[in-house]
């Protein structure tokens, strides 16, 4: 393939994800909930991130001085204080944070595609493997790319049944039923419980 990597990650996203998060901490469930550390291509910049993540659940703030103490303990060969003030001084602003951090998302997203179809390549020129299931493993893979979804996996029975409970429970204190938005048709509301999020809703 002739795509080159240096086109599949952005350096400056992820510098100015941190050090928007550095600049202003309070930004960072925001962020935490558009990327996540694996997505980050350098792996200075990964451990950054994920150190902010620990933070984070512990109750406090990523803040520059909390992270790079953090950072500091587990590797203490790298000035993490001049590497950190350096990624906050070059960040103008944090207001546009949350944006590079789907941008982060974005390239993370491209790199996993890339992988899946160097996979198939090597699968469709892997002779040990019998012509059909070739066939069919490249298939499958063009089908997780078209959905835009990895393949997660079984669900755990438990998992189903704790979420049918909360639904349960969530109709139950709503009295009516109506856990959603109110369309004002009283039909519609109690067939469809009420418009949800994330639904997109046709009546024919």
């Amino acid at each position: 393939m002739s795509l080159q990597v240096s086109s599949m990650y952005s350096i400056e996203a992820e510098q100015l994800v941190l050090g928007g998060v550095l600049i202003s901490p309070a930004k960072f469930e925001d962020v935490r909930a558009k990327v996540s550390g694996e997505n980050f291509f350098l792996n200075d910049n990964r451990q950054v991130f994920e150190v902010m993540r620990q933070i984070s659940e512990s109750g406090e703030e990523p803040e520059l001085g909390a992270v790079a103490d953090r950072l500091t303990q587990i590797d203490s060969g790298k000035n993490w204080w001049a590497d950190l003030a350096v990624i906050a001084k070059n960040t103008p602003s944090s207001l546009n944070v949350v944006m590079y951090a789907e941008k982060v998302r974005e390239y993370a997203r491209l790199r996993e595609m890339y992988k899946s179809l160097t996979d198939v390549q090597q699968g469709l020129i892997d002779g040990s493997v019998p012509l059909e299931d070739r066939i069919a493993q490249a298939q499958k893979g063009f089908m997780e790319l078209d959905s835009g979804e990895q393949h997660q996996g079984l669900i755990k029975v438990c998992d189903v049944m704790k979420e049918y409970y909360e639904h349960v429970e969530r109709c139950f204190q709503a009295g009516e039923g109506i856990t959603g938005l109110r369309t004002g048709f009283d039909a519609v509301d109690k067939r469809l419980g009420g418009l949800q999020p994330g639904q997109l809703v046709v009546i024919a």
